[in-house]
C-alpha cells in the first residue's frame, strides 16, 4: 500500500476514519470544522490516486517482464526463478492495488466540496453550522443500479448498457446576509459495453462511460433583508411568507468518474439568483 496514504490514514481520528472506511457523512458542523475534517482526508485521497497510478504502471512493467522472462525461460530454464519472483511480485502489488482503490474517496470531495466549502468561509460566519450529506463511495456500483438495456438481436454491434444513479451530495448554509443557500447534486452514469466487428475482422469489446451531471440549487433571500428586483427568467421563483425563494437546474456532461462539477457552475447559480434580488 501507498506508505504515504497509510501514514495519513493512521493520523485520522476515530469520526475520520469512519467516513474513509464508510465513505459517507450525513451530520452538521460549523464551517471551520468541516474544513478540519476534510483536509487530511482530501490529502490522503490525492495521494491515493498518485500511488494508484504508478502502481498500474509498475504493474503494466511487471507483466511485460513476465510475459519476456517466460519466453527466455524456455530456452534458459535457470531463468524461470526470475519468472517465479516476478509473478509473487505481481500478486502483491495487484493485492496493495486492491487496498488502496478500496480506500480511494472519490474525487468529488477534492475537486468540489473542499474549494466550495473554503468559498463559503469567506461568506459566511465560520463558526455557522453547514449541514452536508456526502456519498463518496464509487458511483458504479450494484446497489446504484437503476437501469439496464440491451440491443435485440445477435447480430453485431452489440450494445449492453447499465444505468447507475449516484445522489453525492445535498447541503445547506446559510451565508452572512442570512441567505440560505441549498445544492442537490447527483450523477447519471451510463456504462456501455459496446461489441463490434473492426476493419480487420476481428470481434472487440470497448467499455464507454457517459456521467450526467444533474445540479439543483435553491436560494432563499430574507424578505426583511432584500426586495424583489425583477421577474426571474431561467429559473423557478417562489414567493412565501419570510423568503424569497430561488431554484435552478443545470446539467453537465464529462466522460470520466475522476471529473466533477467546476465550482464555478455552482457559484454562478448562486450569483444567478442574486441579481433578481436588492437588499435593503
Amino acid at each position: 500500500m501507498g506508505n504515504s496514504t497509510l501514514k495519513i490514514y493512521e493520523t485520522l481520528n476515530q469520526e475520520q476514519k469512519l467516513f474513509a472506511d464508510q465513505k459517507k457523512i450525513d451530520t452538521s458542523m460549523k464551517l471551520k470544522r468541516w474544513l478540519d475534517f476534510l483536509q487530511p482526508l482530501a490529502q490522503m485521497d490525492r495521494l491515493n490516486d498518485e500511488s494508484r497510478r504508478k502502481k498500474r504502471i509498475g504493474i503494466g512493467f511487471l507483466i511485460f517482464g513476465i510475459v519476456l522472462s517466460f519466453i527466455f525461460t524456455i530456452a534458459f530454464f535457470p531463468l524461470g526463478i526470475l519468472l517465479i519472483l516476478m509473478v509473487v511480485l505481481l500478486i502483491i502489488q495487484i493485492s496493495k492495488l486492491k487496498k488502496l482503490k478500496k480506500m480511494d474517496i472519490g474525487n468529488h470531495l477534492r475537486l468540489f466540496l473542499m474549494p466550495f466549502i473554503v468559498v463559503m468561509k469567506e461568506e459566511a460566519d465560520a463558526n455557522s453550522p453547514l449541514k452536508i450529506y456526502f456519498d463518496a463511495a464509487p458511483a458504479v456500483a450494484k446497489e446504484k443500479i437503476s437501469n439496464e438495456t440491451a440491443s435485440k438481436g445477435s447480430g453485431l454491434p452489440r450494445i449492453k448498457s447499465t444505468f447507475y444513479t449516484h445522489p453525492w451530495l445535498n447541503l445547506r448554509a446559510m451565508l452572512a446576509d442570512s441567505t440560505v443557500v441549498l445544492l442537490e447534486f447527483e450523477d447519471i452514469v451510463r456504462k456501455s459495453r459496446i461489441t463490434k466487428r473492426g476493419s480487420s475482422g476481428k470481434i472487440k469489446t470497448k467499455t464507454k462511460l457517459k456521467i450526467k451531471h444533474r445540479l439543483s440549487a435553491k436560494v432563499l433571500f430574507k424578505k426583511q433583508h432584500y426586495d424583489l428586483l425583477q421577474t426571474p427568467s431561467g429559473m423557478e421563483y417562489i414567493d412565501n411568507a419570510d423568503y424569497h425563494q430561488f431554484k435552478l437546474k443545470q446539467k453537465r456532461i464529462s466522460y470520466s468518474l475522476d471529473k466533477s462539477i467546476e465550482l464555478n457552475d455552482a457559484l454562478g447559480m448562486i450569483a444567478a439568483a442574486y441579481k433578481n434580488v436588492k437588499a435593503k
